[in-house]
């Protein structure tokens, strides 16, 4: 396929569309589908193929119907050849002739001697290449002889044509033909027929090829196309995995938050362990000592009750950062943390 067909815009709109249907297809989907376009492109090529044999055949059998037509039209041609004198003689008609030859010769003969006659006497010493000369002149004679004389050369041409017309009115009339020229005339007349239906049918078989042609090239264009597909496909595929580890994460945190909450014994004198400051327990937060994003999980090791303005700040830092961020003693919260059975 030719990159004009390629690269056309119509093509590239109408696959565009075809690709809507797979926007949401999953991985494995897009995997089984991509396969399932490659069956389909072997199928169109091996439909091509068939149509290429059906093409072949028709257009060998279009060669042979026309040497046939040949052969038919020469026989009837000879035969008629050979049997129109007979007829002609039979029925005493002779065939039309122009009666006006003689004159046509008389004309031409007139124009180069007049021709001849003038050059001679503007030129008598040239002679005899007089002759050469008068060429030019005899044919703008002959033409103006045709000239006024055309409607007379107009009315026997008419007329030749009017009695060769009776003549083989009247030779068809007396013609008897053979069996084998009545019948390849019969055939010579259901030959139109024959090639308008063979026309139609080839022009089916182009276009079906042409479809099929079309369909290979869009076929290709998708399984290009698949690949941003599959790879879009396999991160939303990740994040979606991630986003549901990390709800399991959320949940499992949730649980060991409850579990904090009833280990704590004195809430009404609570300090947070990070910044050490007397703080309200009912908002009490839970902390993973080690980010849930760099691998932390969410277990009583891991996890510690803090104030809400510690948890707003530490966010997804790791202890030591948190600490050295906001000037915090790392060495003491650590001791504190390592105290109450925690991994830091």
């Amino acid at each position: 396929m030719s990159k004009r067909y390629w690269n056309n815009p119509t093509i590239a709109n109408y696959i565009k569309k075809r690709l809507q249907k797979y926007k949401d297809y999953t991985y494995q989907r897009l995997l089984a589908e991509e396969t399932s376009l490659l069956k389909k492109i072997k199928i169109e090529l091996n439909k091509i193929r068939e149509l290429n044999i059906e093409i072949k055949k028709l257009s060998n059998k279009e060669s042979t119907e026309q040497a046939e037509e040949r052969k038919m039209k020469d026989f009837i041609w000879n035969e008629k050849v050979e049997k129109e004198p007979l007829v002609a003689q039979k029925i005493n008609l002779q065939r039309p002739s122009r009666s006006y030859d003689g004159i046509f010769k008389l004309r031409y003969l007139l124009a180069l001697g007049i021709s001849i006659f003038i050059i001679y006497l503007w030129a008598p010493d040239a002679w005899p290449f007089s002759l050469i000369l008068a060429i030019g002149p005899a044919i703008l004679l002959i033409f103006l002889f045709n000239l006024m004389l055309e409607n007379a050369d107009s009315h026997e041409e008419e007329k030749l044509y009017e009695e060769t017309k009776k003549y083989n009115e009247k030779i068809s009339q007396n013609f008897n033909p053979s069996q084998k020229f009545i019948n390849y005339k019969k055939k010579l007349e259901e030959l139109p027929n024959i090639y308008s239906k063979n026309k139609e049918i080839k022009k089916k078989l182009y276009n079906e090829r042409k479809d099929s042609e079309f369909e290979i090239l869009v076929l290709k264009k998708l399984i290009i196309d698949f690949k941003n597909l599959k790879r879009n496909a396999n991160e939303k595929e990740k994040s979606a995995k991630i986003a549901a580890l990390e709800s399991e994460k959320r949940i499992g945190a949730q649980t060991v938050k409850e579990k904090l909450i009833k280990s704590v014994k004195t809430k009404d004198y609570w300090d947070c362990p990070y910044c050490e400051k007397n703080k309200d327990f009912k908002n009490a937060q839970a902390d993973h000592i080690h980010p849930v994003n760099k691998g932390g999980l969410s277990t009583m090791q891991n996890m510690i009750l803090i104030c809400s303005e510690c948890n707003s700040k530490k966010t997804n830092l790791t202890l030591r950062a948190f600490c050295k961020k906001f000037k915090l003693n790392y060495e003491n919260i650590s001791i504190k943390l390592e105290k109450a059975g925690k991994d830091v």
